[in-house]
């Protein structure tokens, strides 16, 4: 995440991320906590955290390497390397 958001806006950045990644596992909980007994059997969640394991994977497979060919081309590779003494 640093390397693609200003320093100065990264409290901004993540002021945002957190409180809907909180709300995206609170409403996820919910819908366990009522469906649980009666609609989903364990082997079921199961299941939905591999499909979107799966979901997430295949999205990241086909976005990544356009954004690393751009990044590549615009010349904005960066090192792991720090300045400084050895």
């Amino acid at each position: 995440m640093p390397g693609i958001v200003e320093p100065k806006m990264m409290g901004r950045v993540q002021g945002w991320i957190s409180p809907l990644m909180m709300l995206s596992q609170s409403i996820t909980l919910g819908f366990i906590a009522v469906s649980f007994p009666e609609f989903l059997r364990v082997e079921m969640l199961y299941w939905m955290e591999g499909g979107c394991l799966a979901l997430v994977g295949v999205f990241y497979s086909l976005v990544l390497p356009g954004l690393t060919k751009r990044s590549e081309k615009s010349g904005e590779a960066h090192s792991l390397e720090q300045p400084g003494a050895v």
